[in-house]
Parts: structure tokens; sequence; C-alpha cells
């Protein structure tokens, strides 16, 4: 994935992410400079208290509370994106990598980059030698992306400030991701990136969209189309009282997904209805 992550050293040192972790609310990422100093409301905390700490290791705040000092996951990195619009949900992200089969070495087109989310998750499951293609028509979007990946050391992405309804600038694509308006406009383009067998995935908050969407891609030739949504609903984890959350998330987007395959007539299609009736 990326240096800081999959470093073998436990240490500490300038240059490292730090998740300085004392609830899951409560906790802030520090990129380790030697002269720098990190603000809290608990107090100040020196970097260079951190430098030669193990990962792992309990850190004494300067109001005395406990905080314990983790090596950032994926999962951290992205929480402290900044943003400009709303993420794909962890749970809609690994779904989305599952059916697309995202593996090392696999091409991959993104539209919709907002904050770079979905992007850093996609990219860091192509490394090392796979690439995502990823397309905005906000520059300010664009900007914040490539900031934000730049800060999790993810680089295999190539930024494209183009409107995809004029189509993609690459061919013979793995998978195609959009979290689009209208994505029915860009489905011809997709048919045309993509590799035979491959996916596309769309993701859509209404019901109205999932019409235009899968009509779309009917009328493309597109087969083994699938719509359906995620839901995640935590545990609280309390002695005694061990009880699903009062809180959830109810809706997030729906997710479809459709596989490219040889076009065939309507002639043929009939032809195939009647003999399978």
């Amino acid at each position: 994935m990326n240096d800081t992550i999959n470093e073998n050293s436990d240490i500490i040192k300038v240059g490292d992410l730090v998740l300085v972790y004392v609830k899951e609310r409560t906790s802030w990422l520090i990129s380790v400079h030697e002269t720098y100093e990190f603000h809290t409301h608990f107090g100040v905390i020196p970097h260079i208290d951190l430098i030669n700490q193990k990962y792992g290791s309990e850190y004494e705040l300067p109001n005395g509370k406990k905080a314990l000092l983790l090596k950032p996951s994926l999962r951290d990195l992205i929480n402290f994106f900044k943003h400009q619009s709303q993420i794909i949900y962890p749970e809609d992200a690994a779904i989305i990598s599952l059916f697309t089969g995202l593996r090392d070495g696999l091409r991959v087109i993104e539209a919709g980059t907002g904050s770079g989310a979905l992007t850093a998750i996609i990219a860091a499951q192509l490394m090392p030698s796979g690439k995502v293609y990823t397309y905005d028509i906000r520059e300010s979007a664009s900007n914040t992306a490539r900031k934000n990946l730049e800060k999790a050391k993810i680089s295999n992405v190539e930024f494209f400030l183009h409107d995809v309804r004029e189509g993609f600038f690459q061919d013979q694509v793995d998978a195609i991701i959009l979290d689009l308006v209208d994505p029915w406009e860009v489905i011809a383009h997709a048919w045309d990136a993509l590799a035979s067998c491959g996916t596309v995935c769309i993701f859509q908050p209404t019901y109205n969209q999932i019409e235009k969407t899968t009509l779309a891609l009917d009328n493309h030739s597109f087969k083994r189309i699938e719509v359906f949504e995620m839901m995640r609903r935590d545990i609280q984890i309390k002695k005694g009282a061990i009880r699903p959350s009062t809180r959830m998330i109810g809706h997030t987007g729906f997710l479809i997904f459709a596989t490219k395959t040889e076009k065939t007539t309507k002639t043929e299609e009939t032809t195939k209805t009647e003999e399978e009736s």
C-alpha cells in the first residue's frame, strides 16, 4: 500500500504518520516533524516527543490522559482526508472492491473523484503495478484529492479534468466506477472503454436514478445487472448491556453492477427468450 503503513520498523521517525488515539472520536493524525507542535484541547503535543517512540505504546498527554500511538491504517488516513463532498462509506467501498475484482495490475477508471477517498481505496488494492484514472470536472475537488492522496503516499493515480459525458481517454480497462448525478449519459462511453467482461459499478442515491441507469445499461447490452444497498448497524459494547446502537446511517446509496459482454441484437435476444421459455 503506502510506505508509512507497510513499513517494517515499529519505531516512529521523522516523516512518519502517527495516529494519536484516545478514543474513536478523539484522535489526531500527525505527520512527524522534529520542530513542530500539535495543538489539542488536551494540550500541546511536541512532535519531538513522538520521535523514537514505539508504535502501539502509550503516550501521556499534557492533561494527564493516556493516548495510544498507532500506525494508521488506510481507513484512518481517509477519516482525516479533507472533504469537499460526501465520501463513499466503507461498507459500500468494500462491496465495490469485491464485485469489481480489484487486485494488483488492473486498470480502473473512476468518474467523480470528489475528495479522493474511494480513489485511495481503489489505488491501494491495485498496487504496485495497477493504475487508477480518475475524472472530475471540478478543479478544486481534484486539487483536494491530490493533496489527500499525497498525504496517504498513494501515487498510482492519474487525474483528469474532463467531462466524461464526452468520453474517456483510456480503453480496454478492467473496471469503471461512476459516482455521477447522471451516469446514464456516460454508459455508451463506459461500454467503449471497458475490456470484454469488464465491470461497471455505479453509485446512486435515489430510486429515480436507478431506473434511468439500468435502462441505459440494458439498452447498451450490459448483462448481469444487479442493484442493491448496504447497511451497517454497530453494536454497543458495554458490560451487561450489549445491544445494537440506537443510531445508524439508514441509507448511503444504491450500488449498480453490470458486465460488458458481446452485443446482441434485439432479434437475437427475442430468439433466446423464446428458446428459454
